[in-house]
Parts: C-alpha cells; sequence; structure tokens
C-alpha cells in the first residue's frame, strides 16, 4: 500500500471518531493488521494517530510494530481521560525512544 499522506490513522475500529478525521486531506486511514501484515509504505508519513487502546491492540503494541519500520515520525496517541496521564506516557516513551519515534498523548474529552 503505497501511502502519499504525511498524515495517517491506525486503527480506529468502527465507531471511533480519530480528532483528525480520516477524510481530511493529506489523511489516510489503515488497519493494524495492515501494519503487522507490511503492507504500509511510511516514506511520506511524518504523523501516525492511534487510539491508547483499538480493536485488538493497544499503543504498545502498535509502537513495537513501528520500531520494526523505516517510519520514524512522531505518533500521538488518543484516550479517554487517564488517572495518571504522566505514568501512560512514559510508559509509551520507554518503547518509543528506542526506535526514534517521537510519542505524544491527548486526552479527549
Amino acid at each position: 500500500m503505497n501511502i502519499e499522506a504525511t498524515r495517517m490513522t491506525i486503527g480506529f475500529g468502527p465507531g471511533a471518531v480519530p480528532s483528525v478525521p480520516a477524510y481530511a486531506e493529506g489523511v489516510t486511514s489503515v488497519a493494524f493488521s495492515d501494519l503487522v501484515h507490511g503492507t504500509v509504505d511510511f516514506a511520506n508519513c511524518a504523523l501516525v494517530i492511534t487510539p491508547l487502546f483499538g480493536p485488538g491492540f493497544d499503543a504498545i503494541e502498535l509502537l513495537e510494530q513501528l520500531a520494526e519500520t523505516p517510519f520514524c515520525g512522531s505518533v500521538r496517541v488518543e484516550a479517554p481521560k487517564l488517572p495518571n496521564k504522566r505514568l501512560v506516557l512514559r510508559e509509551l516513551r520507554s518503547v518509543a525512544d528506542r526506535s526514534g519515534i517521537t510519542v505524544d498523548l491527548v486526552e479527549l474529552i
């Protein structure tokens, strides 16, 4: 799958709506399974937007999969209000930093 978008949403299941809609210009949506099967080309992708918990995966698994690709951009993880956002962000960054990926955690209200 050749991705020409600079932004990509990964793993938003039915009924889930990312803060950047998939129909916006320059945004492509793919399933987590596409990432696992290696069918996503990240050549032009600068930002990945994903839920903290998606259908059949979580953001840690996504970051581990991204580490297996040439992706070196930023990941925006979207979550509901969390009891300890700093703890979750620290865990996400511990995985992302090893691969040179920048990660941010955004709580959606």
